[in-house]
């Protein structure tokens, strides 16, 4: 796996890490705002790599001009055998050291959600999903501390999720730029997808609105 790959899939990992710090005690609220800085903006700097950005670009273009897997074929992959796929998967994102419930997880929801016809244009798409996603969360932690129980653990419950499927989703679209099968094709579309419905979770409901970006 090409180094920078590596280096935005351990930024990735940070990055969650410190989405997970926000809502934890034993550091005060400005360390953990200033260690989500940090990793926000090394995921930020290695997207905008110009090494990284080539090869999110070719992944794209690739799954675009080929059309050999479509989005039918994934959900029947993922929905009768997905053993074969996500082992796959789990090997190419290996520098996150996500565990394969939390790929299940992605899997699962993926099926569970409507189909984006085209999850994502190009490299600069993904680095202006990501900073929205990740601008987001700092500021949606902060208000659901004022809410009641139930809402508050739904509305974290969400952050969480959408946390998981930010990251996972762009590492699967940069894990899977480093082989060449109908597997990239297939992490085009759930890793893009991952992100889309990643929108959904961080920006829904919250004290009975719907933010809007």
């Amino acid at each position: 796996m090409a180094s920078e790959v590596t280096e935005l899939l351990v930024a990735l990992k940070e990055w969650q890490k410190a989405v997970k710090q926000l809502k934890h005690p034993g550091k005060s609220p400005r360390e953990r705002a200033q260690r989500f800085a940090q990793a926000q903006q090394t995921v930020v700097e290695q997207l905008y790599s110009d090494a990284i950005a080539k090869e999110i670009d070719n992944l794209v273009q690739t799954a675009m001009a080929a059309r050999t897997l479509d989005a039918a074929t994934v959900r029947q992959w993922l929905q009768c055998d997905r053993n074969v796929l996500l082992s796959i998967e789990l090997k190419t994102i290996q520098p996150m050291n996500a565990s394969r419930t939390k790929l299940e997880k992605i899997a699962t929801h993926y099926l569970k959600t409507p189909e984006q016809d085209q999850p994502l244009d190009d490299a600069q798409q993904l680095h202006q999903v990501f900073l929205t996603l990740s601008s987001i969360i700092p500021e949606a932690h902060k208000e659901s501390i004022s809410l009641s129980r139930k809402p508050k653990k739904r509305r974290r419950r969400d952050l969480t999720l959408g946390a998981l499927q930010t990251a996972l989703g762009i590492g699967l679209l940069a894990g899977n730029t480093q082989i060449d099968s109908a597997f990239a094709n297939a992490s085009y579309i759930l890793g893009g997808n991952a992100l889309m419905t990643a929108m959904q979770n961080l920006v829904g409901p919250l004290n009975g609105h719907t933010n809007r970006m």
